[in-house]
């Protein structure tokens, strides 16, 4: 056959509706500004194609994402929000937006004080000052701020 061989290219059948993005840096309920977010985009049941993340804060400045390849059909993107307000997740795979991205993430502030707890027998009352005693103080959900701990005798 005249002019064979040929060449022929072979794309994959890309399905940008099975591909999902979820994770803690999507949480509608809110994300803590200048911490560390992540998520994940799964595209493992579609064929392959480019994966394009932009983070855009409240007053339109690109964010600086990370996207590391898993190799097992997902992605993780990471990312720190500015400051508090709202920022705009638009994950798009073969040059298409995935189901409900753009995501709007609404940003509170870097740190909630009102979500530290501390307890433990060392905050009970007649605890007596010659003995070593402990607590416990819980900032998991608080956020990134520096913890002061001031111990005041009574009288």
């Amino acid at each position: 056959i005249r002019g064979s061989p040929f060449s022929v290219m072979i794309k994959d059948d890309i399905d940008v509706s099975k591909v999902k993005a979820y994770g803690p840096g999507l949480e509608k309920g809110g994300i803590r500004a200048q911490n560390l977010q992540t998520f994940t985009v799964d595209h493992a049941n579609t064929g392959s194609a480019p994966l394009d993340v932009k983070v855009t804060s409240q007053m339109g400045a690109t964010v600086n994402t990370e996207v590391t390849d898993n190799r097992d059909g997902t992605h993780t993107v990471k990312y720190i929000p500015p400051s508090e307000g709202s920022c705009k997740v638009e994950v798009k795979y073969g040059n298409q937006n995935i189901p409900q991205s753009p995501f709007n993430v609404r940003v509170l502030p870097p740190y909630d004080a009102s979500k530290v707890k501390a307890t433990g027998p060392g905050l009970q009352q007649g605890v007596p000052a010659s003995f070593p005693i402990s607590f416990t103080i819980d900032c998991r959900d608080a956020g990134n701020a520096d913890l002061e701990v001031i111990l005041e005798d009574p009288d």
